[in-house]
């Protein structure tokens, strides 16, 4: 059990990690290539397929953006004969399968390269963007060689609409005004929209604006996918070079629930999935609470040896009566 706790808090760190690098490799190369090298000094030595295999996938990304059709050849060999040794993640597949052919495409085989990509968007997710640009820009080549002006203007259009969504996916904090509603989507659905240190600060600044402007005159707060709100990212929380335990608390927390219970405009929470330690702290600070059925609020604190903070021994027992609120808080129920 311990083993497996090492190794899934090792990949949620790695998968912190390839996020950064996948946004390092868009503009800076030389960067990219060392921080490439760095984790596979850090995560090789601990021989998990998964972690080993995606350290391939994003090499032959790096390669692919530099031009360097050697290594590209050489890491696709290297990924076609792991695959074929250990069992990966069958979506790690797709992506390989991409760049398989987007190799074939920059050596000419221009039907190779649509045949492939048209392969991939039958088995992409709906949800992966980042993919998707890449696959229909991808295609937007291929009806520029073969002189289709109709269908590339099509894919442009496609690619001009994703391209909305992939910002959006750099944002952690969504804000949308629609008839005098303001709409915060907390928005990091990879990790159940667990709070990072940029999310809590750009909540906070959300508030601050939403309380001096005339044309907002209600808050609704809520998460983007199938969580509310995890509440703190453990991953920055256990960073050596992350901030400490203390000021999390005083600095991203206690702020935005103040700022909630102060703000002379309702905020509403709509909870549309599991709300659990601060994030649900969060929504029980809020004005009116609203929840799915299938939504569902957690006090985890105790779970990893702490109490609850953001609010939660103060709003809690007043809600539900003190008795039911220890058991919860004790519990982790």
């Amino acid at each position: 059990m311990l083993l497996f706790g090492a190794f899934t808090y090792a990949q949620q760190g790695f998968t912190k990690e390839l996020n950064q690098l996948k946004k390092t490799i868009v503009i800076d190369f030389k960067t990219a290539k060392q921080d490439l090298k760095r984790l596979e000094n850090q995560y090789e030595k601990l021989d998990i397929p998964a972690i080993r295999f995606k350290l391939i996938v994003e090499k032959i990304n790096l390669y692919v953006s530099i031009g360097d059709l050697a290594r590209v050849k050489y890491e696709l060999n290297k990924a076609k004969r792991f695959s074929e040794i250990y069992r990966v993640d069958t979506y790690d597949l797709v992506h390989l399968n991409y760049y398989n052919a987007v190799y074939k495409g920059v050596n000419g085989n221009f039907d190779g390269l649509y045949k492939g990509v048209k392969d991939v968007l039958q088995e992409a997710r709906y949800d992966d963007y980042y993919l998707l640009t890449e696959c229909y820009m991808a295609m937007a080549r291929f009806y520029q060689y073969k002189g289709d002006d109709n269908s590339l203007n099509f894919r442009l259009r496609t690619i001009k609409v994703l391209a909305t969504f992939v910002e959006n996916l750099s944002m952690t904090l969504l804000e949308k005004i629609d008839k005098g509603v303001l709409t915060l989507t907390l928005n990091r659905p990879e990790v159940f929209n667990s709070f990072n240190k940029e999310m809590a600060l750009s909540l906070q600044q959300a508030l601050d604006n939403a309380a001096n402007n005339d044309d907002v005159r209600a808050i609704v707060l809520t998460g983007e996918g199938k969580a509310f709100c995890a509440g703190q990212d453990l991953a920055e929380a256990m960073d050596p070079n992350g901030p400490e335990l203390q000021s999390i608390v005083r600095d991203h927390y206690n702020p935005i629930i103040m700022k909630i219970r102060t703000i002379e405009k309702p905020v509403i929470a709509a909870v549309n999935g599991v709300a659990a330690g601060a994030g649900a702290n969060i929504a029980l600070a809020c004005d009116l609470t609203i929840a799915k059925f299938s939504a569902s609020f957690i006090q985890a604190f105790s779970k990893i040896g702490l109490i609850p903070d953001s609010g939660g021994t103060f709003f809690l027992p007043r809600i539900i009566g003190s008795q039911k609120a220890l058991a919860l808080m004790m519990t982790g129920e």
